[in-house]
């Protein structure tokens, strides 16, 4: 049992890219083949084998996908919102590109519903609002939270016009492709998430991306 154990502690050792689902199942797979019998040595050969065509048949493809979720009546529109490379693999420089526009004033408030999901076995879990910040969340009014992370806009954003606060007024934004530094820590899979904006329970806009992370 001792080869066993410390084969798992090295596979979660070695393993950053590859997400704790897999990871549980290898190591049930190792623990059962034990129980049937297989040294420790010929469980571990299995194992690895199994690893090597897990990695080749499941790796990420080309999924990024984005969607107006939007009414025709909203107050705004996600028209378009491009990520590449397609799929991620950090760490790694993002290229990122969104329009949008603007119909009707926003003043005031501003409510966001997030929605994050990750896809397990084919299907969409969402995941849960930890500590009502982290996650699937609800965010009343989140213009204070704006001004007091952009304590000043990006420089992309001043030099195209774009608005990083509150108020939103009307106009079309547009941000060309700019290059973004994203750190390594994210697990491999498929991810969504979904962006729905409101002011005083009235629809503002609402915006969907799926990608993968390799």
């Amino acid at each position: 049992m001792e080869a066993t154990h410390d084969f798992i502690i090295k596979l979660i050792a070695n393993s950053s890219k590859m997400t704790y689902a897999a990871l549980f199942c290898f190591s049930v797979i190792l623990l059962v083949g034990q129980a049937s019998g297989l040294t420790p040595a010929d469980t571990i050969t299995a194992v690895n084998r199994y690893i090597a065509l897990a990695k080749s048949k499941i790796a990420p493809a080309n999924l990024y996908k984005f969607t107006n979720c939007g009414g025709p009546s909203d107050m705004a529109t996600f028209k378009s919102f491009s990520v590449s490379p397609d799929p991620i693999s950090p760490p790694c420089k993002l290229n990122i590109s969104f329009e949008f526009d603007v119909h009707q004033p926003v003043e005031g408030s501003l409510d966001l519903n997030l929605t994050i999901g990750v896809k397990v076995l084919g299907t969409w879990y969402e995941l849960p609002c930890v500590a009502s910040f982290l996650g699937s969340c609800n965010y009343n009014d989140i213009c204070p939270y704006l001004d007091y992370t952009f304590e000043r806009c990006p420089l992309s954003f001043i030099e195209h016009g774009i608005p990083c606060k509150c108020p939103l007024n009307v106009g079309n934004y547009q941000l060309p492709p700019t290059s973004v530094f994203l750190p390594e820590g994210f697990n491999s899979g498929e991810y969504l998430v979904k962006l729905v904006l409101s002011h005083k329970q009235r629809p503002v806009a609402c915006g969907q991306v799926e990608f993968s992370f390799a």
